[in-house]
């Protein structure tokens, strides 16, 4: 059984968008998060001790879910279980195919009601799952309602034979403490300078190794808090414009328009940069640059000495602590909490 994390080196697979012809699918193309690969390995090896239940958290794009596929598919490759599956047998061809019975995943956040996350828990017990292992695969629990979670317990605690159940959030806080001490927790952080050198000199070599060395080193740069999904969306981006776009620009962290409106209290520039996401907008993503972007007003304001504009914003970041959206659209609800922050911040005091 082959549990080593090195790294050796992406690959091209077929003509998909480029986050999936780059996706790994074992932990030798794992760039990063080295401790946590280490972990998980150990926790591989440990056979029928191992804890059934596991918790993924981290930033969006940090690879909570990729990490989380190569983990089901480790667990029934013919070779063994192992976190670097051979990619060839018969469930793990199924499981690339996303037609392995044994694996079922969910997004959460598009399933909150208590109905949904009872049907869930009934299926983990269908007897039509055929693999030697079989894994559930939990996205965006964040998106789950306390009630949702609470469903879950005894299924975690004791899940069916032969059943290992991978949650993933980017929002650790909004899961219920009872959750979170029946799952093995591991987390997972933003790309470090070398990882992003690793990420792009493997692309970029492959996707356009006429890419000259000054944007190379500027595309670095720009690359600084972005997590490894958003890196590549965007170098699909440039290499698909021919790699003439303004790399500062283009490389811009997401919803940093939303953010940098908020701070200015602009409500109709928060709606003109909201319509300019179009359909990739996540109010996640969205809602956590707009915090970022307030607690770093708040540090600044402290250093200045500006006791007014420290509070100021603080109560505009307070505004984001309400906990998470349930219904089935939240974005009017998450409209309402911008403009409440851009009321704030307009206050004469």
């Amino acid at each position: 059984m082959d549990n080593t994390y090195n790294f050796t080196g992406l690959v091209s697979r077929g003509n998909k968008a480029i986050n999936e012809r780059y996706r790994p699918r074992t932990f030798h193309e794992v760039i990063g998060n080295n401790e946590t690969k280490e972990a998980l390995a150990q926790w591989m090896e440990s056979g029928e001790k191992r804890g059934k239940a596991i918790l993924l958290h981290g930033l969006s794009g940090d690879g909570k879910t990729t990490i989380a596929r190569i983990l089901a598919m480790g667990l029934n490759c013919e070779e063994g279980d192992t976190v670097n599956p051979c990619c060839k047998c018969p469930s793990c061809i199924a499981a690339m195919n996303k037609e392995a019975m044994h694996i079922k995943e969910y997004n959460m956040s598009a399933l909150t009601t208590k109905d949904e996350a009872d049907r869930i828990v009934n299926e983990m017990y269908d007897s039509s799952f055929t693999g030697r292992n079989n894994v559930i695969i939990l996205d965006e629990v964040q998106g789950m309602s306390t009630g949702s979670q609470n469903l879950m317990l005894k299924t975690l605690e004791e899940p069916p034979p032969n059943t290992y159940v991978i949650l993933a959030t980017t929002d650790p806080q909004k899961i219920i403490k009872t959750i979170k001490t029946r799952c093995l927790q591991y987390g997972f952080k933003n790309p470090t300078n070398s990882d992003v050198k690793q990420l792009l000199g493997s692309v970029v070599n492959q996707e356009m190794p006429s890419m000259t060395v000054e944007q190379r080193l500027r595309i670095l740069a720009a690359c600084v808090g972005l997590g490894f999904r958003e890196i590549l969306n965007k170098l699909d981006k440039f290499m698909k414009g021919g790699g003439t776009d303004s790399i500062e620009e283009l490389f811009q962290q997401d919803y940093v328009g939303i953010a940098k409106a908020v701070i200015k209290g602009d409500y109709k520039d928060v709606l003109m940069q909201i319509k300019k996401c179009g359909e990739s907008f996540e109010i996640e993503g969205a809602r956590l640059m707009v915090r970022t972007w307030l607690c770093n007003e708040i540090e600044y304001a402290m250093d200045k000495n500006d006791r007014h504009r420290a509070e100021t914003m603080l109560r505009a970041f307070r505004v984001f602590d309400k906990g998470f959206y349930t219904d089935k659209n939240p974005l009017p609800s998450f409209k309402a909490d911008l403009f409440e922050s851009c009321l704030i911040i307009n206050e004469k005091g």
